[in-house]
């Protein structure tokens, strides 16, 4: 099988989609990268000097530099940067043109601030029809939030994400990674796709509204149903699920491991696991509720034999004999994991500024059309020349506006 990232240049899922990326949230660059990494056009529209992810740590050099930001470079590989300044009647202009002409346009700024500039869907969609527009936020576009601040530990709280994670004695935690901003680029980037295949069966672009709290409560499993139906409000429990057991972290001599066991052959497999074989012919094994309601009891027994081994022994010798396990992996266990290497989850990179890396490829592999990695992250208006051109500037009018400070 082809690895994740090779492609043919002729042969994307988007090659012919034209994307204005107005984003410089996770939740809105995210969703552009998607659409980059499988052959859309991806223009990055940036303020004069560059947007402020570029200075969102961590940087490459250990210090704040908007040229080597490792939070940027990660969000906007296989973009353009072009630089408008939207301050000026002639930048608010260009920027009207560049939509005449995408397909697609993802922005996550304040509600109504588009609409200040003379770009909100109504202008824009008389101007263009196929366009699609996406807006970002954190509360949508209504509704009494809508106007709301809003940031990664905020909708990770008020999407429910946090109230049912962490120790049940302790304080909420906020999950890893910004889940809330992936989680919602990624409800977005579904929406964004479905909206051109409408598109393209029908001839109209449309508006979509995507709010963060929405997106993120979509993904609590049932515990909104749950609610709901009963009118029990699921409670932290840490790592252990609400209802199956094993189904939590353990610790094992050189770190951690991962199950979840819900059927009684896979219980009795992490018993033998731990080398408790009186534990792995109990018949208390076979009842879910009755291993649940007596998990205090019986994880210690497993604990005892998980210390004695490191997790990657656990890891194989586990999956050997049926047990949905897992080893807890830092960064480094990624990059040096020998699966992910081998079915080409990493590509490399080569950054005018910080020079070679390796990040990761497009992580779905699609037969017909796979991810394509083109390009490391852009300088700021490291394209804007260019594309400015296409709309059929001269070389003479690119140098006036860049002295008038517009582009």
């Amino acid at each position: 099988m082809a690895e994740h990232g090779a492609s043919p240049a002729d042969k994307t899922l988007y090659g012919d989609i034209v994307v204005l990326d107005l984003s410089s949230t996770i939740r809105g660059m995210h969703c552009a990268k998607m659409f980059g990494d499988y052959g859309a056009e991806v223009i990055l529209v940036e303020p004069v000097g560059g947007g402020a992810a570029r200075r969102v740590g961590p940087f490459a050099v250990g210090r704040e530099d908007r040229e080597t930001s490792l939070h940027f470079i990660h969000h906007n590989r296989n973009k353009k940067s072009v630089t408008l300044n939207l301050d000026t009647a002639r930048g608010r202009e260009l920027l009207r043109e560049l939509a005449r002409g995408a397909d697609l346009l993802i922005e996550d700024w304040p509600v109504g601030a588009l609409e200040a500039l003379g770009s909100g869907f109504a202008e824009l969609h008389a101007l263009n029809p196929r366009l699609v527009v996406c807006s970002i936020t954190g509360f949508g576009q209504t509704g009494p939030y809508a106007r709301y601040k809003t940031s990664n530990i905020v909708e990770d709280a008020m999407g429910g994400l946090m109230g049912i994670t962490g120790p049940a004695n302790k304080p909420p935690t906020m999950t890893g990674a910004q889940q809330a901003e992936h989680i919602t680029a990624m409800h977005a980037a579904y929406a964004c796709a479905a909206a051109l295949l409408y598109r393209d069966l029908h001839g109209e672009g449309q508006y979509i509204d995507v709010s963060a709290q929405e997106s993120t409560a979509a993904v609590l499993e049932n515990a909104i149903e749950l609610y709901t139906y009963s009118g029990i409000s699921r409670k932290r429990s840490g790592s252990r699920h609400g209802t199956a057991w094993p189904c939590t972290v353990f610790p094992c001599k050189d770190g951690y491991i991962g199950m979840c066991c819900t059927q009684p052959k896979e219980v009795r497999a992490a018993a033998l696991l731990s080398e408790d074989f009186e534990l792995a012919e109990d018949p208390v094994l076979e009842n879910t509720f009755e291993r649940r309601a007596r998990a205090d009891e019986l994880e210690p027994r497993l604990v005892a034999g998980y210390m004695k081994y490191g997790k990657a022994e656990l890891f194989h010798k586990g999956q050997s004999l049926g047990c949905p396990i897992g080893m807890t992996s830092d960064a480094r266990d990624l990059a040096t994991d020998a699966h992910l290497n081998e079915v080409g989850f990493f590509a490399e990179f080569a950054h005018p500024v910080i020079g070679a890396y390796k990040d990761i490829a497009a992580p779905v592999y699609m037969t017909e059309t796979p991810g394509v990695m083109r390009s490391a992250a852009p300088l700021p208006g490291q394209h804007t020349d260019e594309v400015l051109a296409r709309l059929g500037l001269s070389a003479a009018e690119l140098v006036t506006l860049h002295a008038g400070g517009v582009i």
